[in-house]
């Protein structure tokens, strides 16, 4: 049963991101590459995942953990308060879990700017296989351009 609920979900989202990225794209004249939603049984090698972090500067802040959802059960609990922001993104988020999805390749990147007064940060990440590379503090926006 939870198989199907898993297989279910997956369907929906990836026919979700796929209504949702592709309206975008055509819209924007861009290509967009969106989530990581069953890449595992697509053979996918690279992931890029986009995110939002708010308020602005909370990446050296420490880390409030998995609110308001609950923790995933490979969390270490005593990490919470102890590690900054950036550090639990680098353990617990894509650069932390890649080589579980089966890829070789990620990029983590963060949408950055003044929306409804919340700011934001983050610090791009790319994984070449267990290498991890972060990009320096940007104070705004940031074009991030990988050679394959």
């Amino acid at each position: 049963m939870k198989m199907a609920n898993v297989k279910r979900y997956a369907f929906i989202m990836t026919a979700v991101y796929h209504k949702t990225f592709s309206h975008l794209a055509r819209v924007y004249q861009v290509t967009i590459v969106a989530g990581s939603t069953v890449l595992r049984q697509k053979g996918c090698d690279f992931i890029v995942v986009p995110n939002n972090l708010t308020p602005a500067n909370i990446w050296q802040q420490p880390w409030g953990g998995y609110d308001p959802g609950p923790m995933p059960a490979d969390v270490d609990e005593a990490d919470v308060g102890r590690l900054t922001e950036g550090e639990a993104w680098l353990k617990y988020a894509l650069a932390g879990r890649l080589m579980r999805a089966g890829a070789t390749h990620g990029l983590h990147v963060y949408f950055r700017g003044q929306v409804w007064d919340l700011g934001s940060d983050g610090r791009t990440i790319y994984i070449d296989n267990q290498t991890i590379t972060r990009a320096s503090h940007v104070p705004g926006a940031s074009v991030t351009n990988i050679w394959l």
